[in-house]
Parts: structure tokens; sequence; C-alpha cells
């Protein structure tokens, strides 16, 4: 994330559903202590929810990794890039996986051009 930025997640529901209070209360639920460690508990490992307390899992491991930066009580770090130099394959990576997605391009194509983006990034360090 660029310094002096602060970074904000939208998490939203279609407003034209019989359910709008039941979605309300989910969110409100899911941005919880109890449901952001529960998802984190649910999610693949290395899937973390972003979310604005510590949180206390049950891998020792996962643990150390997430006391580092303080990834989920600091808004300056993305918890998906942890080192700045990654952000720069952030906007290559979701315009690859956007094109796979609409059929614009292969899985291959995509993870080539990811390569060649990946070799520019290490090209400048």
């Amino acid at each position: 994330m660029p310094q002096n930025k602060t970074c904000y997640l939208l998490i939203t529901y279609f407003t034209a559903s019989n359910y709008q209070q039941e979605c309300r209360d989910f969110l409100a639920w899911l941005a919880s202590r109890e449901g952001a460690t529960i998802a984190a508990r649910k999610l693949p490992l290395g899937y973390f929810p972003m979310i604005n307390f510590s949180m206390q899992m049950d891998d020792p491991h996962v643990n150390e990794f997430l006391s580092y930066g303080h990834l989920n009580v600091s808004d300056s770090t993305d918890v998906r890039f942890v080192w700045p130099r990654f952000l720069e394959l952030y906007e290559p990576m979701n315009r690859a996986v956007i094109q796979v997605i609409n059929g614009e391009t292969t899985p291959q194509q995509a993870a080539d051009s990811m390569e060649t983006a990946a070799a520019a990034l290490r090209a400048k360090f």
C-alpha cells in the first residue's frame, strides 16, 4: 500500500434482497471477533481475515506468522502482500485472473504474463 494511504475494505449485500436484516446481522457477526476467528479457522491455511484485532489460532506457526508486522491490527499492511516489493505484482496478477475468468486468455498465458512481470520486478532489485 502506498505510504500515507488508508486501506478500507467494503463488505456489502444485495440491497433488493428480501433478507436485508439477516444480511446486516451476518455481516456484523462476520466482522466480530467471534465471526472473524471462526472464518479464519475454516479458511485454507494462509487466508486470514483483515480485521482490526489480533487473533489466536490453534497452530503456533500461524500465530507466529500473524505476529509479524501486526498484520491484523495495522491499516498499513495488506496481508496478501507482506513485502512492499510484491505490491507491484498485484495489478498484473489481478488483471491476469480477470482475463482468465472472462475467457480472454488461457491459464498458461496468464501464468506466462505473471512470470514476465515477476522477472521485470526481479531485475529492479
